[in-house]
């Protein structure tokens, strides 16, 4: 079964607008943008796309490349205080420059949107609701639930060890009593962890890394990665249009295979990526509602 993010996606948004129309002001997200990259600058569109209809605002603030990092703090620290912002989102990476490490502390984390603060990242841990989970590995537990995907018991390897993806989604894992695999690029006879699994999500970025023979007839894949599709000379590939053809970690043919796959790759579901985008919205409603002691949350 192909498992498509369009119908996920439709479900989180369809819930985060009933729970906006319940409130009596609107939420904010204040976006940091340090500088003019186009896949961030993109990224920045597809959220005004998604929660602006929602009745989510979204505030930019552009910063200079050059910015210091004691400036780019003391920005930060400004939204921090600003009451009328629900939520923050600082684009990654950052110049090398600024200490991601001091950015991820000083965030607030009832703002924290991107779940990238210690206490949220701690609450995780010890599965405490009340935090902040980022959004693309739960956006894989999304998936699962939607599609009655069980994890109880379940071989579950991940392939991807980052503090903002790999390392949150195994403790979500775990604390839905999956047994988890941690790989990465290091990982000997990579394909023998890979074919006993029941769930396999991959996020390395390296395009077409994971292949049919991998696999088992009874497992579910997700890819959580996209990136350019290039040939063997590292250039981007272009369909008959001009324009430049999407991948991910799965060849297309992994859904031949796979009894459920998602993944970017033509034929494949369409990729995590909306719905990563609409698990933001739902915690900017979140760090509203805390922010201004609503519910429980």
């Amino acid at each position: 079964m192909i498992l498509n993010q369009k119908q996920v996606q439709e479900k989180i948004l369809d819930e985060v607008a009933q729970e906006i129309k319940e409130l009596e002001t609107s939420p904010t997200l204040a976006i940091i943008r340090v500088g003019n990259d186009f896949g961030s600058i993109s990224y920045e569109k597809s959220i005004c796309n998604i929660l602006r209809p929602l009745g989510i605002k979204v505030e930019t603030t552009e910063l200079d490349s050059n910015i210091s990092e004691e400036n780019f703090l003391k920005k930060l620290d400004e939204l921090n205080k600003d009451s009328s912002v629900s939520g923050i989102l600082v684009f990654k990476p950052l110049p090398k420059h600024i200490d991601e490490k001091r950015v991820n502390e000083t965030i607030n984390p009832i703002k924290d949107v991107d779940g990238t603060n210690p206490l949220n990242l701690g609450k995780l841990l010890i599965n405490d609701q009340n935090g902040l989970v980022p959004p693309t590995p739960q956006a894989v537990l999304e998936v699962l639930d939607f599609y009655g995907i069980d994890t109880v018991g379940k071989d579950v390897v991940i392939i991807n060890r980052s503090n903002l993806f790999g390392k949150p989604l195994s403790l979500l894992m775990i604390n839905k009593d999956a047994t988890v695999t941690i790989c990465n690029s290091k990982t000997n006879d990579l394909e023998s962890h890979i074919n006993k699994a029941d769930i396999l999500v991959t996020a390395t970025g390296v395009s077409g890394l994971i292949k049919p023979e991998m696999l088992n007839e009874n497992m579910t894949v997700i890819d959580a990665t996209i990136t350019n599709l290039k040939d063997n000379n590292g250039k981007p590939v272009k369909d008959d249009n001009g324009k430049t053809i999407l991948s991910g970690d799965v060849t297309e043919s992994c859904n031949t295979v796979a009894e459920n796959i998602l993944s970017v790759t033509p034929n494949c579901g369409g990729g995590i990526g909306p719905i990563t985008t609409s698990l933001l919205a739902k915690n900017v409603v979140k760090a509203f509602k805390q922010g201004n002691k609503i519910g429980n949350n």
